[in-house]
């Protein structure tokens, strides 16, 4: 893992979005909204999850974490691996709310074939 990736760009892009308060708050916002979606759909489907204030959430995977990872892929969505020793569970970086329309109608579907 490399801790010193950052070019020029990258730093003068990430000063200007600190003083975007607008961009900010839409950000804020739209994270929010994203976590609360899946929140609620993980709930529903009876699938636990770790309380997240981040732009992440750890979700439980009944059955094989890399089958899921793989079949996720196979539907154009890409999760995160699971993270040892919290077994069982895989990692989801929450998009925008459009996005996670599109994992939750994966999630369902994978829920309705057993997967899940």
């Amino acid at each position: 893992m490399s801790i010193d990736n950052t070019n020029l760009s990258g730093a003068v892009a990430v000063l200007a979005t600190l003083d975007d308060e607008e961009f900010l708050a839409h950000s804020l916002r739209t994270t929010n909204q994203s976590r609360q979606m899946i929140e609620e759909t993980l709930g529903e489907l009876g699938l636990r999850y770790l309380p997240s204030q981040a732009n992440f959430i750890f979700h439980e995977v009944t059955g094989d974490v890399k089958t899921y990872i793989d079949r996720m892929r196979e539907h154009g969505i890409v999760v995160g691996r699971e993270f040892p020793p919290i077994e069982g569970f895989s990692r989801l970086t929450l998009g925008t709310p459009d996005e996670m329309a599109v994992f939750i109608k994966v999630l369902k579907l994978f829920r309705e074939k057993g997967w899940v």
